[in-house]
């Protein structure tokens, strides 16, 4: 037969020999009549036929030799090359008997007839027999047995010889010699026997190992291993140079379910393979491992009918890993792991007696395992404890709020850092203290009274305020929430307590409350955020400016009262801020009788062009109705706006004693220009502000203004009104 590299058969390499065949056999049985031919010609037509089928014949039985002398050689596992040497032993018989049925004499004709069915006959033995003989090592036997043979011989006949010699002049010397070859024989003998039968099998054979012995080491190795990398790593080791096995891997099993088992593995140190690896149950190979506790040899898995219905994507992993043994390790009839090992580094199959040490091996390896995995479970159970215990007490320890909790007897079960920060309490306080060691820092409080409240009612408090007065501290304000623990069964267990300081926070919203009166309320809302901003200098940016200005305030002033003129100063300049802080605008400064505001500034603001117009809008419209509610009463002022849009440097004017947040440059001091150049109750815009905004509103060019530092006069428009 002949393969192609895909696997599949090759006709063409047999029709040859089958035409040859053919025509053999229709001359000599007489399909073929060459009657009509001459005898001469028909002599030697014969005799060409016969040696041509004869010669294809014998090259299709040498082509035969030579791809399974190819296959061989690809072959990696020990049992398939001996298969391949028992097929190459049949063809070599095939050969050398054809050969001898081509020679001109009868016997030889008929030896060869002979050992052709000889060749038959081991074919046939090949195709139905699944473990073959070691052909090496039957071999090897055959060969030690020769040498210890024929070394006997040479001992017996060499000392017959010598003492014959020796003894030939004395009388009865057959006698003597006998007596003194029996001395020899029996005295001598076997030790030299012994020391030749070792040698035989050290040049002949892999080294030999003491069952017993290893087993006992091995006992010793992983006897007292608990860590499962070492016990594996140990193990494998040890059994790699013990019994010189080329490399090794433990199949861990991880878990299984109705239809798979799924294994982790673990390799030596020589070998990559895959992390994980699944098998079926439901295959053979799964029962003899798991069920009956048997052995595979991978030879068995690839020949063998049976392992037929194994999951193929599995055969073929296997088969990747170059493994020849797969032992099972069972603990408690439940399959714990699989030992694979792989071929001997002498190249020799496994025999039973190797396949019995390893299942005694494994079987005491299951016992170190199991221990192992209790040591691991322990471990990690220890350390998950460990881990949550110290996440805890990291997350106690960075809680900003105080942490107390109490169990049913009133003990401190846990009082974190910020609890002792807040109350101010001396470190002699550890957690397993009376609650009531607390209390007395916290005398004047109902505290007591509402841990008690949760303890007969399970209620729980949210936010409760408390002031107490605490040592080294002073008056503080507290908030305080207390909770029912409940176990699963909703048994009371204890209390916790959350302890929150907002003394400060009280004392800043105060700050800020009367700041709010003086500065930009955005201004003072970003003052406890970015303190680091709060320095001297500042940041170019653009920004819109608005400036408003009272019209005919001061001749409005001289009849009026000091006290009369600020209150009509105040509501004026009241309704200007309400409209510039309704629009998210930033409240710069009040100058006089006028209002200075700036927008994109502190935060920034996409469309701070059109909410400086809508804020001028409404600060007229106003002003209208509050000059029409009040009539006569009102003083029937009204403003002039002016808005511009440019780059200014925004930030902290002053000293550190004293600052103010403003906007400088020369934008500011143009819109301050337009403003003084607009007519009362109307908002003019600067080109720049009518380009940002002429899509939303209506205005009309006003006219041309000469401002002081620039050449050039600057174009101003009149808002009408908000499309």
């Amino acid at each position: 037969m002949q393969v192609d590299q895909g696997g599949k058969f090759k006709w063409w390499g047999i029709v040859p020999a089958l035409l040859a065949l053919g025509l053999m056999a229709g001359m000599d049985f007489g399909y073929l009549p060459l009657s009509f031919l001459p005898s001469s010609i028909r002599n030697s037509a014969a005799t060409l036929v016969f040696w041509l089928g004869a010669g294809v014949i014998g090259l299709y039985l040498l082509h035969a030799i030579w791809l399974a002398l190819r296959v061989q050689r690809a072959m990696q596992s020990p049992r398939h090359r001996n298969r391949i040497q028992f097929l190459l032993l049949t063809l070599t018989v095939a050969a050398i008997g054809f050969g001898l049925i081509l020679s001109q004499n009868i016997l030889l004709q008929e030896v060869g007839l002979l050992i052709h069915w000889l060749a038959s006959l081991l074919l046939v033995y090949l195709s139905i027999t699944a473990n073959l003989p070691d052909i090496r090592t039957s071999v090897k036997e055959s060969l030690g047995f020769m040498i210890i043979v024929s070394f006997t011989m040479v001992i017996y006949l060499g000392t017959i010889y010598a003492l014959e010699k020796a003894l030939a002049s004395t009388s009865r010397s057959h006698l003597k010699t006998a007596f003194v070859a029996a001395v020899v024989f029996t005295l001598l003998y076997p030790p030299l026997r012994k020391a030749l039968l070792v040698s035989v099998r050290r040049l002949l054979f892999r080294r030999r190992y003491d069952a017993r012995q290893i087993i006992k080491e091995y006992v010793q190795a992983i006897n007292n291993i608990l860590i499962m990398k070492d016990l594996i790593a140990v193990s494998l080791s040890f059994i790699r140079e013990e019994l010189n096995i080329q490399h090794g891997a433990y199949f861990l099993t991880q878990r299984q379910d109705k239809s798979r088992y799924y294994f982790g593995i673990h390799p030596d140190s020589h070998q990559a393979l895959p992390k994980t690896f699944s098998l079926k149950k439901e295959t053979l190979f799964a029962r003899r491992l798991a069920v009956e506790g048997q052995s595979v040899s991978q030879y068995s898995l690839d020949i063998d009918p049976q392992f037929c219905n194994a999951d193929p994507l599995c055969l073929q992993t296997l088969k990747q890993m170059k493994i020849e043994q797969y032992i099972p390790i069972k603990r408690n009839n439940d399959l714990i792991a699989i030992l694979a090992v792989g071929p001997f580094s002498s190249g020799e199959s496994y025999a039973l007696r190797d396949i019995e040490l390893l299942s005694t091996l494994a079987n005491q390896t299951a016992i170190a395992l199991e221990n192992a995995r209790l040591f691991d479970n322990v471990r990690q159970n220890l350390e998950e404890i460990t881990r949550i215990k110290t996440l805890t007490d990291n997350i106690f320890a960075s809680i900003e709020s105080g942490v107390i909790t109490i169990d049913t007897q009133g003990q401190i079960v846990v009082l974190n850092q910020a609890a002792y920060r807040i109350l101010n309490l001396p470190p002699t306080l550890q957690s397993g203290g009376n609650v009531n060691e607390i209390f007395k820092y916290l005398q004047g409080t109902p505290l007591p009274a509402l841990l008690r409240d949760v303890k007969n009612t399970r209620r729980s408090y949210r936010a409760y305020e408390i002031s107490p007065k605490i040592v080294g501290r002073g008056q503080v304000d507290l908030t305080v929430d207390l909770s029912p623990i409940l176990d699963s069964k909703k048994q009371f267990k204890g209390t916790a307590i959350v302890i929150n300081d907002y003394t400060e926070t009280k004392q800043l919203q105060v700050v800020q409350n009367l700041f709010r009166k003086y500065l930009s309320p955005a201004v003072v809302d970003r003052l406890p955020r970015n303190p680091e901003e709060l320095k001297l200098g500042g940041r170019r940016q653009e920004v819109t400016v608005l400036f408003a200005d009272i019209r005919g305030f001061s001749t409005y002033s001289e009849n009026q009262s000091p006290e009369d003129l600020i209150t009509v100063l105040n509501k004026y300049l009241s309704i200007a801020a309400e409209a510039i802080l309704a629009y998210e605008g930033t409240l710069d400064k009040f100058m006089g009788d006028a209002v200075m505001a700036i927008f994109n500034a502190p935060l920034e603001q996409a469309d701070h062009p059109q909410r400086a117009v809508k804020a001028a809008a409404a600060m007229q419209r106003n002003i209208t109705e509050f000059n029409k509610v009040m009539g006569g009463y009102a003083a029937q002022l009204s403003f002039g706006v002016g808005i511009h849009v440019g780059e200014a440097v925004i930030g902290n004017v002053g000293t550190q004693a004293r600052m103010d947040y403003t906007a400088i440059g020369d934008a500011v001091n143009l819109a301050k220009r337009i403003q003084e150049n607009t007519p009362a109750g109307r908002i003019l815009l600067s080109e720049r502000a009518y380009i940002c905004v002429k899509e939303y509103v209506h205005a009309i060019p006003h006219k041309n203004l000469s401002v002081k530092g620039r050449q050039a006069q600057e174009e101003t428009y009149e808002l009408l009104n908000i499309l």
